[in-house]
């Protein structure tokens, strides 16, 4: 049986940490690491992707979304098609200061990061249009990562990025000065990696635009990267 990517991984980690007893670095804080690595990449670049449905109830509006959904991208019906999305206040100047009340056929979604836990459907449905049902597609937040045999959710091609990362932040947590230089190059590495990796990803996703900039200064600075989606099939509105 061959053995997982994160324990791969943990071995490549080990060994540019010069770790080979494994006694230095506990497991737990790399697979933390490891963890925060793939959710860090996931979220930015918006590359996990998960769909649901959703049954519509009889007037009722709020419903709620899967525990890994991050973001949502689209909702959709058989009889209507692609709904609009709607922020609060333009729900509000649509429908009136009663918005949540309003019933019909629905086709309006309000979707805001203040309750991203919830999607509300407008109008709310009534007996006419049941029953039915709601298709919603996201991004996803991947599975926490608690033991070197889990698996990884994102592309393969990340592999070697998640390495840079793990490596460097372990030199981080020592306070010598020299490994405090590790560190900073490590994390040189995961930035020119992860740049190679979401073009490559970039090229193989038609019709996704992934678009990538580095404002990395210095190997403590992990907040530093940033990314953004610039494709015009987005249809969500803050």
């Amino acid at each position: 049986m061959s053995n997982s990517r994160v324990h791969n991984i943990l071995l490549q980690v080990r060994d540019s940490l010069g770790d080979y007893a494994e006694d230095r670095w506990e497991e737990d804080r790399l697979l933390r690491l490891v963890d925060a690595a793939q959710k860090s990449i996931a979220l930015q670049s918006n590359i996990l992707r998960g769909k649901a449905t959703i049954p519509l109830i009889y007037n009722e509006s709020f419903y709620d979304l899967p525990d890994d959904c991050r973001l949502i991208n689209k909702v959709s019906s058989a009889k209507i098609g692609e709904f609009k999305f709607l922020t609060q206040e333009e729900a509000e100047l649509k429908f009136g200061w009663d918005w949540e009340s309003q019933k019909g056929e629905p086709a309006y979604a309000v979707y805001d990061r203040i309750n991203a836990r919830k999607l509300v459907i407008l109008p709310k449905p009534d007996n006419q249009f049941l029953p039915s049902s709601i298709k919603v597609q996201y991004y996803k937040i991947p599975s926490t990562i608690h033991e070197s045999g889990d698996e990884l959710e994102i592309p393969v091609e990340f592999d070697l990025a998640i390495k840079y990362f793990v490596t460097g932040m372990a030199w981080r947590d020592s306070k010598d000065t020299q490994n405090r230089a590790l560190a900073q190059e490590e994390m040189q590495f995961y930035t020119a990696e992860l740049r190679q990796a979401l073009k490559h990803s970039r090229d193989n996703f038609t019709g996704q635009d992934i678009q990538y900039r580095s404002r990395y200064s210095t190997g403590f600075n992990t907040d530093e990267v940033s990314y953004g989606n610039n494709s015009k099939s987005q249809h969500y509105h803050w």
